[in-house]
């Protein structure tokens, strides 16, 4: 999971993109690195924000190797080409939370799915299954905020708070909400996890069948 916040300039040929990535090579050799680093086209590579080829009025997720989708570049200086999709969300200046989960992989078909998430993160903005032959993610990559007018120009782009969490390790993605219900009617409370099984409990004490991601009280 990459959780990160992102700012939108509002512009409609900004090509916002912090993304989960995989290179296979010219990673850099340090944590942090000075310059502009240009690697390689890379194996694998899921990102959400904006491209100036799509829906403007909207954000655009990016899953690399996908069957359907449009097709386009990663960037002027990078090689190789991804599939963008439209998202359900508006786009609107300011600053975004956003949040890219990828789910265990099926163990029969070997397939994992992704999810992407922005501002509301109780509901997808666009899901997707990983191509088959997924191989992981190694970085966490930053494209730039690109402005497309000249084609060639670039410029940094503004993120915050990132958060990285593997996929294996036990994770509450979002918290149940606390209700207030009148007398008589059914409270449903629901959690949002990763890599882990459910069990509710009342003062600490495990309730009997509750192990799925909600719970129903009458």
């Amino acid at each position: 999971m990459l959780d990160y916040y992102f700012y939108d300039p509002g512009t409609a040929d900004a090509g916002d993109q912090l993304a989960l990535a995989n290179f296979a090579s010219r990673m850099p050799a340090t944590s942090d690195s000075s310059g502009n680093q240009i690697p390689a086209s890379p194996v694998q590579r899921l990102f959400i924000g904006t491209w100036p080829n799509m829906d403007t009025t909207k954000y655009q997720a990016s899953v690399m190797g996908a069957a359907d989708g449009t097709i386009g570049p990663i960037s002027v200086h990078i090689a190789g080409n991804t599939k963008y999709f439209n998202t359900a969300t508006p786009r609107s200046q300011g600053w975004h939370h956003a949040r890219i989960v990828v789910g265990t992989a099926d163990p029969g078909t070997h397939v994992a799915n992704v999810q992407f998430f922005v501002d509301d993160m109780s509901n997808t903005t666009f899901s997707h299954d990983l191509p088959p032959g997924n191989v992981g993610f190694n970085s966490i990559h930053m494209l730039a905020c690109m402005i497309f007018s000249p084609a060639t120009t670039e410029t940094a782009g503004y993120f915050d708070a990132l958060t990285f969490q593997a996929v294996n390790d036990p994770y509450i993605v979002q918290q149940p909400a606390s209700l207030t219900n009148d007398f008589g009617t059914t409270a449903t409370f629901t959690v949002v996890a990763m890599a882990t099984g459910y069990q509710w409990k009342k003062d600490g004490v495990n309730i009997s069948g509750a192990t799925s991601a909600t719970l129903s009280l009458h």
